[in-house]
C-alpha cells in the first residue's frame, strides 16, 4: 500500500493529470508487487474503456455547456429568482434548484455540474 500512496504521490508532484497519476501507480504496484499480471490490468482496463455508458458523459457535458453556452441556464436560473426572489434566503435557492430540474433536460448529472458551475461562477 504504502508503494502505491507513494507511486501516486511522485506521479501528482510531477504535474501528471489525476487520472494518469492512478493508472502509473496501478501499473507500477503491479509491476513492483507482482501479485497482478500485467496483462489483467491492462485488459481490465480497455474492458472498462469500451463501455457503451461511459460514451455518452462527454456527449453530456457538452450538452451542458451548449445550455449554458445558448443562454438556457441563465434564463432557468433568472426563472427560478424570480419565483423564490421575494422569501427569505431565496437568493440561495435559485441555485439549488437547477441541480434536480436539469437532469431531465441535459440527460446526465455530470452535464449539470458543468452547467451550473459555469453559470454560478459568472456573475
Amino acid at each position: 500500500m504504502i508503494l502505491f500512496v507513494a507511486a501516486f504521490i511522485i506521479l501528482l508532484c510531477i504535474a501528471t493529470p489525476i487520472t494518469v497519476a492512478l493508472g502509473g501507480c496501478s501499473m507500477v504496484y503491479a509491476l513492483v508487487g507482482g501479485t497482478v499480471p500485467v496483462t489483467t490490468l491492462i485488459q481490465t482496463t480497455f474492458g472498462g474503456l469500451t463501455s457503451f455508458p461511459l460514451l455518452a458523459i462527454p456527449l453530456f457535458v457538452l450538452a451542458g455547456n451548449l445550455m449554458n453556452e445558448g443562454g438556457l441556464t441563465p434564463d432557468l436560473a433568472a426563472l427560478r429568482r424570480s419565483l423564490v426572489g421575494h422569501i427569505r434566503g431565496g437568493l440561495a435557492m435559485p441555485r439549488s434548484w437547477p441541480a434536480p430540474s436539469s437532469p431531465p433536460i441535459s440527460g446526465a448529472a455530470v452535464a449539470t455540474a458543468v452547467a451550473i458551475g459555469v453559470s454560478c461562477s459568472r456573475p
